[in-house]
């Protein structure tokens, strides 16, 4: 009090206005693999290797990855050539991980003149959990973005025991593409090598069938649990797709496999086969006939409720339907896209 009025006898900064960003309207992520926070305008894609991208708009802003990471060499070890680290700041502060902030200046060769280079200039963000064999970088490259990078850093959480699972599923996958047995029981706990010994053993440890074979896979951690999901092929093209659910259990300290489901098609259905699904199977699409190539007697199936349709679509695994959402009448509602490839030439597809 000062002659009667209230006055400010003093003040501090607590935090410098260009280094502060608004987070409280920013919205959570959750990828299943790491949960974060973007702001609102901002959009994240998680992708089957466990990556993420953000966009605004559709503009590329940039990405979150995971890298291996060895701790006896310097950071310039996640550069690649030719590239150089310019600024270090060896800590960002609040992060829920220890943090680096690298700035790198990568040298890139000119299209226009064969000895012209021009350098750009990248910020990366390396988040490296205690001990961990992986660093997690963050990477923002956009003139739309400002201070984001490090709140959202701030705010990244990474699910470790799914990124085990997802590491080792992925490693199951590639066994049941090879056909190799003897990786697939490596990755087994003792009580499952018991159990499948003796019939892959005499199956001189070849797993599978010649045909239909697995032409690739991709993987859905949770939280004891994986989905694998297996592209099926044969001599005459697409044939499926087959998930498979795997069972986890650490065991000695490692984390191993305790079970597994024999693949079933998408449906959950023997008739037909799939081509385009979600939602793990609760929406799908499927054809009963393959002829001359193309696809056709086809059945769309969305919570359980399914009908028929006399549509056609191209048979070559490179042009099989897609399934997209979009709001096409305007009422605030999604409605479900199919997308068919009814021919192709060369550089046009009739869809």
């Amino acid at each position: 009090e000062e002659n009667g009025r209230t006055v400010v006898t003093g003040c501090k900064t607590e935090i410098e206005m260009e280094a502060y960003t608004d987070t409280s309207d920013w919205k959570a992520v959750d990828t299943g693999l790491y949960t974060f926070s973007i702001p609102p305008e901002w959009e994240a894609t998680a992708f089957s290797d466990g990556s993420v991208s953000f966009a605004k708009s559709g503009e590329a802003l940039g990405s979150l990855k995971r890298m291996s990471y060895d701790s006896s060499l310097p950071f310039s070890q996640f550069e690649g050539s030719p590239a150089q680290t310019l600024i270090r700041e060896e800590t960002l502060d609040g992060c829920k991980y220890p943090a680096t902030k690298v700035w790198i200046r990568r040298t890139q060769s000119s299209a226009v003149a064969a000895n012209d280079v021009f350098y750009v200039y990248k910020h990366h963000i390396y988040l490296i959990p205690e001990n961990s064999k992986f660093a997690y970088d963050l990477f923002l490259d956009s003139p739309l973005v400002n201070q984001e990078p490090d709140e959202i850093a701030k705010s990244v959480v990474i699910n470790t025991n799914r990124v085990q699972i997802q590491d080792m599923a992925n490693q199951w996958g590639k066994a049941v593409q090879n056909r190799d047995g003897k990786a697939q029981y490596n990755l087994m706990s003792s009580e499952l090598q018991k159990r499948v010994y003796e019939d892959y053993q005499n199956r001189n440890w070849v797993t599978g069938q010649s045909s239909p074979w697995v032409d690739g896979y991709t993987v859905k951690p949770g939280d004891n649990t994986a989905v694998v999901t297996y592209t099926y092929i044969t001599s005459t093209g697409f044939a499926g797709y087959y998930l498979q659910t795997l069972s986890f259990v650490t065991e000695n300290g490692q984390l191993t496999i305790s079970d597994y489901t024999e693949p079933k098609q998408a449906n959950g259905q023997s008739g037909g086969t799939v081509l385009a699904y979600l939602d793990d199977g609760k929406t799908w699409l499927s054809a009963a006939m393959l002829h001359e190539g193309m696809f056709s007697d086809m059945t769309l199936s969305i919570d359980g409720k399914t009908k028929r349709f006399p549509w056609k679509t191209y048979g070559e695994p490179a042009f099989l339907p897609e399934f997209s959402n979009a709001d096409v009448d305007g009422d605030g509602r999604n409605e479900l896209i199919v997308i068919l490839c009814e021919s192709e030439g060369t550089g046009a597809l009739v869809e």
